[in-house]
């Protein structure tokens, strides 16, 4: 029974939830920390969470989806109740109603390296009345038998508790002090003593400072947004000493390591689940092919209002050219010398220049691309089709000479050349129903492609600002012939609400509509089940649950994402799975 406590306070840290107002005669519970910590973790608010989550859209679906409800009905659940019950009883109050009381108003979890052994730790809760915690201390033990010691610290008593099986003490030493509505426990004494020395001595009396007071700590939480539930802090030069200790496994991550000056990381709960994470590291000395990505993640890109609005899966990444010329110089082994000489050469062979000196050099960040479900789904054909953008600049290439093809006609004849090797490929299997090469010119875009080659017609289009590859012709053309005011994909409702809330600011971003996807899994549910169970040799019956396990895993959010934003200094992630309310 000793860990039933202990699982009661580790379980909201768990929950992820955020931040009230505490009274005025208790101190913010951070004040208590040090700015030593390595790992800082706090909540606040989790009995506004409580009480607004179960009424959200998303938490209705996840009410509703069929696999809770068939747990629900089951034996675990069965069993649940009766513990839930009889705690109830114990307790004297409802268990939500408990957690709201103990942990409600504030937690905070602070971890702190040590140079004698492994990191401690020390929780502090912020109880909703002056009596919780002696209620709670007091139903502790009698549910679990102690040995209690009393001690004392700057004028305030604390207790050290060790478990007694049979008269005879076992386990850890488990330290908690209360201070007004705040309780700590720790497992550590010297920090719960921390703690009062904190709470006891004035601020400007020349101890060490309190975390809040760290100009890294208070970079890291405004960086965060307001709105966060969770927030966590982590100074990596705390670390440093743990990851030595392991430097077998760890030796590649320490210069990497001695780099960052901070982290962040948040939860919000808005429109549904999302987390962000931030990285502050140092910019001096830093290898110029960084730079040149720093550089490349901040030129603005249209990319959206060019992809089709009925995608169902979409992103954007921004590729500095000098970065895939860097990637030949992590592996300096004979071997892999002689992998890129080789993969030069083919390249070369194909493209009648050379790909790193001649082609990249004329790359633009944007590399993007979208998946397409296709209705109706087509008995020889793929359900779904995809599209691949890489912005190139074909307007101006280099001149050939001695012989060397224009940039365009390079391209043009790599392209063109792999498409030759499958379509005779196709054709010695298939001669009855060969692959046909066909063309089409649309004003300055040229796109090639190949019939009778399936399930897709693999093709690619060269225009004066892309090279564009997709498994249907139609996409690459609807590619080049969108322009504004045409429905895109930054017109599409969703897109526009989750783009706009969540991640304006991030250029590199992936996008998932769950419930265009949704919908085209009930839709075109019998002829994907018949088409899939063909390609994998399975019963139909069979597929058609698998898709509709599917179906309902995506069901309680209408979208998914996630976002990266680099600039110089930081790197800032985002991700989440929302289903946000379209009328606001």
């Amino acid at each position: 029974m000793r860990w039933v406590f202990t699982m009661l306070v580790a379980w909201p840290l768990l929950s992820g939830l955020c931040l009230a107002r505490a009274f005025a005669d208790d101190p913010e519970l951070i004040s208590l920390v040090g700015e030593e910590v390595g790992l800082y973790v706090e909540i606040r608010d989790l009995r506004s969470h409580l009480r607004d989550v179960p009424s959200t859209e998303w938490f209705r679906r996840l009410r509703e989806m069929p696999f809770v409800k068939r747990w629900q009905q089951g034996p675990e659940f069965a069993k649940w109740q009766v513990g839930q019950a009889t705690l109830t009883v114990v307790i004297g109050q409802p268990l939500d109603q408990f957690v709201s009381e103990l942990f409600g108003e504030s937690v905070v979890l602070a971890i702190s390296p040590s140079k004698e052994g492994p990191p401690g730790g020390v929780l502090l809760s912020r109880a909703a009345k002056d009596d919780t915690w002696d209620r709670v201390l007091a139903l502790w033990d009698q549910l679990e038998a102690h040995e209690v010691q009393t001690k004392s610290a700057f004028g305030r008593s604390f207790q050290r508790r060790q478990k007694k099986t049979n008269g005879q003490t076992s386990g850890p030493d488990l330290f908690t002090a209360k201070i007004g509505r705040i309780l700590a426990i720790s497992e550590r004494e010297e920090l719960i003593r921390d703690v009062l020395a904190r709470f006891a001595s004035n601020p400007n009396e020349g101890r060490a400072k309190s975390l809040d007071q760290s100009p890294e700590y208070q970079h890291a939480m405004a960086a965060l947004p307001d709105q966060c539930a969770v927030r966590v802090f982590v100074d990596p030069r705390r670390w440093e000493d743990e990851l030595r200790k392991d430097s077998g496994s760890a030796e590649w991550l320490l210069p990497l390591w001695r780099r960052l000056e901070w982290l962040s990381a948040g939860i919000e709960l808005r429109d549904g689940i999302i987390g962000h994470a931030v990285v502050h590291h140092e910019t001096t000395d830093l290898p110029a092919v960084w730079q040149k990505f720093v550089e490349a993640s901040a030129t603005p890109s249209d990319l959206a209002t060019r992809l089709p609005a009925d995608a169902v899966l979409a992103g954007e990444a921004r590729i500095a050219p000098e970065l895939l010329n860097w990637l030949r110089t992590l592996d300096d082994s004979e071997k892999a010398r002689t992998d890129w000489q080789t993969f030069g050469k083919i390249t070369r062979g194909l493209l009648g220049r050379d790909l790193f000196d001649d082609v990249l050099p004329h790359a633009r960040p944007s590399l993007g691309g979208a998946v397409v479900p296709k209705k109706p789904v087509e008995e020889r054909s793929a359900p779904v089709d995809g599209l691949l953008a890489w912005q190139l600049d074909l307007s101006r290439g280099p001149a050939g000479t001695d012989g060397q093809p224009e940039l365009r006609e390079s391209l043009d004849s790599a392209l063109l050349t792999l498409l030759n090797f499958a379509a005779v490929a196709h054709n010695s299997r298939n001669p009855d129903s060969p692959a046909t090469l066909r063309v089409q010119h649309r004003e300055a875009l040229t796109i090639k492609w190949l019939d009778s080659l399936p399930p897709y017609r693999p093709a690619f289009g060269l225009g004066s600002e892309h090279v564009l590859l997709a498994t249907d012709p139609r996409l690459i053309s609807a590619f080049h012939a969108r322009s504004a005011g045409d429905p895109s994909l930054q017109s599409e409702p969703l897109f526009t609400a989750v783009h706009s809330r969540h991640m304006a600011e991030h250029s590199h971003w992936l996008f998932l509509n769950s419930r265009t996807a949704r919908e085209f899994l009930s839709e075109q549910h019998e002829p994907l089940s018949r088409q899939v169970a063909h390609w994998r040799k399975l019963a139909p019956p069979s597929v058609a649950a698998q898709l509709d396990r599917v179906r309902e895993f995506l069901t309680p959010f209408d979208a998914a994402f996630l976002a990266a934003k680099v600039t110089p200094g930081e790197v800032r992630f985002t991700a989440g799975a929302v289903t946000p309310d379209l009328r606001k």
